[in-house]
């Protein structure tokens, strides 16, 4: 069954149960950082977990990461299965931050994808179907393992920055090879020329590039799960059942809950 809720709420509602600190408090914007909106929430953060597949959402959090000076913990996967075989694997983690490379630097999206994405082509299935097949943009690489260890590289990243274990904040970027078992280290900063180290750094909302814009594709989505969305009706719970209703809230012993409607059994054809 399909209860078509947003994993932004999904997300909030298991940090929530996850926490351990006092008032312990989680929102959810069910919002693109490439829109207005969402780029002005990401902007109050002190630290962005990047999670984002696509380069559009990748350039706007490298431009906050330097214009707003957030750091940003960035991480990713990239798998080689040609011939329907494993050959090879790599996943990265690295904190986008003055001083550090930056993503665009250490390759983590091509601003000529950017561009493709933000005029609509990357949500056309023919010009997706016209790439070549290797192309970074026809790549599917969601998994499982492979994404936990990314993720896990991406905590380091952040415990490190924050504790500075030993005295060491910065250990550089990583690139970890699964065939090799070997890790790559990056510790210089952005390249000769690079902008957002240098003439961007610090600007905030003065910074003279506009990099939001609107999303159709998150304006669809959000428009399809509201379409999706049925009204639940009322229905007393049974005696010592739990839910979770579609406000995230918990209702329990006969309480008044909303649960999704189902196919009548036996008992409830009268």
């Amino acid at each position: 069954m399909r209860l078509h809720r947003a994993k932004a709420r999904l997300a909030a509602r298991s940090a929530r149960r996850a926490a351990t600190a006092t008032n312990f408090q989680a929102t959810s914007y069910e919002l693109s950082v490439v829109e207005q909106a969402g780029f002005a929430a990401a902007a109050g953060c002190d630290v962005i977990f990047s999670c984002v597949d696509r380069p559009w959402p990748r350039a706007v959090l490298n431009l906050l990461a330097y214009t707003h000076l957030i750091p940003v913990v960035d991480g990713g996967i990239a798998v080689d299965a040609r011939g329907g075989r494993l050959r090879g694997a790599e996943w990265r983690a690295h904190i986008a931050a003055p001083g550090r490379a930056c993503m665009e630097c250490l390759g983590q999206y091509d601003p000529a994808h950017v561009q493709a994405e933000r005029d609509g082509s990357l949500d056309d299935p023919a010009y997706i179907t016209g790439l070549p097949a290797d192309h970074p943009l026809r790549r599917k690489e969601n998994v499982f393992v492979f994404s936990n260890s990314a993720a896990a590289a991406q905590l380091n990243q952040f415990i490190t920055m924050t504790t500075a274990p030993g005295g060491v904040a910065d250990t550089g970027a990583h690139l970890y090879h699964l065939t090799t078992a070997t890790l790559d280290h990056r510790e210089d900063g952005c390249d000769t020329g690079c902008p957002y180290d240098s003439m961007l750094r610090a600007l905030g909302d003065d910074a003279p590039v506009t990099v939001t814009g609107r999303h159709r594709s998150a304006e669809q989505t959000r428009a399809a799960r509201t379409r999706a969305v049925r009204r639940w009706p009322l229905r007393r719970c049974a005696p010592s059942t739990t839910l979770c209703t579609d406000s995230d809230e918990i209702t329990q012993s006969g309480s008044i809950g909303r649960i999704p409607p189902w196919p009548p059994g036996p008992r409830d054809q009268r």
